[in-house]
C-alpha cells in the first residue's frame, strides 16, 4: 500500500518537472541562413555573360524593335519664313530674307515651295542647302508641311521622279506628300554592331521594318543610295 503510494507521489512529481521544464524553456529561434557572397571572379563572369547576350542580340537582325533614333535623330527647327497674309509662293518669296534660297517642285502630285536656309556651294556655280521649308496651297493659301534636314554638307537636299531625298553616313529617306501632310514614302538605316557588322533596315509609310527580310533591306540600301 505504501509503496503503491510512494509511485503515485514520484509519479506526480516527475510530470510536474516535465511540465515546468517545458513550459519555462525559452526556444532559440532558427538561425537565419547566410547568403551566399558572390566571389569577383563570378562577379566578372556574369557580366561578361550578359556582354555576350547583348552582343548576339545586336548582331541578329531585329526589325521588331528596331529604333531609327539610334542612328538618326530628327533635325530641330524653328520656323523663320513669316508666310501671314501672303497669298502665293511668289509674295513669300519676295520678302525672304538675304542668305535664303527657294525653289519650286512637285512632291508626288502636289507643287510645293522649298525654303532653303542652310545653303553653301555644292560645286562651283551650284548652290545646295542640307535643310528646307516645306510648304503647299490649302485651301487657296500658303501652308506649311513641315522641315526637312540631311546629316551634313555630304549629303545635300536632292530631288529624284518626284520625291525629295535627305540623308546621312548611315540613312536616307525619301519624301512625298500625302493628303496634305508630309510623308516619309521610304528609309533606310544601317546599324553597326559591336564587331562593325552593319545590319540595314528598310521600311516604307505602309510597311513596317518587319515586313522586309535582311537581305531586301540590304538590297534597298544600296539602291536607294
Amino acid at each position: 500500500m505504501k509503496n503503491n503510494q510512494w509511485r503515485r507521489m514520484a509519479g506526480i512529481l516527475l510530470m510536474g518537472t516535465l511540465v515546468l521544464t517545458g513550459c519555462g524553456k525559452t526556444q532559440e529561434p532558427p538561425a537565419a541562413a547566410e547568403e551566399p557572397v558572390e566571389k569577383p571572379e563570378e562577379s566578372a563572369l556574369k557580366q561578361e555573360e550578359a556582354a555576350i547576350v547583348v552582343a548576339e542580340e545586336k548582331s541578329a537582325y531585329a526589325p521588331e524593335t528596331f529604333d531609327p533614333s539610334e542612328v538618326f535623330v530628327e533635325p530641330e527647327h524653328t520656323l523663320t519664313t513669316g508666310i501671314d497674309g501672303c497669298d502665293t509662293f511668289t509674295q513669300i518669296v519676295d520678302q525672304l530674307e538675304e542668305g535664303k534660297g527657294y525653289t519650286n517642285v512637285s512632291l508626288g502630285e502636289t507643287d510645293v515651295l522649298l525654303v532653303g536656309d542652310e545653303l553653301y556651294e555644292w560645286e562651283p556655280g551650284q548652290t545646295a542647302s542640307i535643310g528646307t521649308e516645306i510648304y503647299e496651297y490649302k485651301e487657296g493659301a500658303p501652308y506649311y508641311l513641315g522641315y526637312v534636314g540631311c546629316g551634313g554638307t555630304a549629303y545635300p537636299l536632292q530631288m529624284k521622279d518626284g520625291y525629295l531625298y535627305a540623308g546621312g553616313n548611315h540613312y536616307l529617306r525619301k519624301y512625298s506628300v500625302r493628303e496634305d501632310a508630309l510623308i516619309v514614302a521610304e528609309e533606310v538605316y544601317i546599324d553597326y554592331t559591336k564587331d562593325g557588322e552593319g545590319i540595314c533596315y528598310y521600311r516604307t509609310a505602309d510597311k513596317s521594318f518587319a515586313d522586309f527580310t535582311a537581305e531586301e533591306a540590304a538590297a534597298k540600301f544600296d539602291s536607294m543610295f
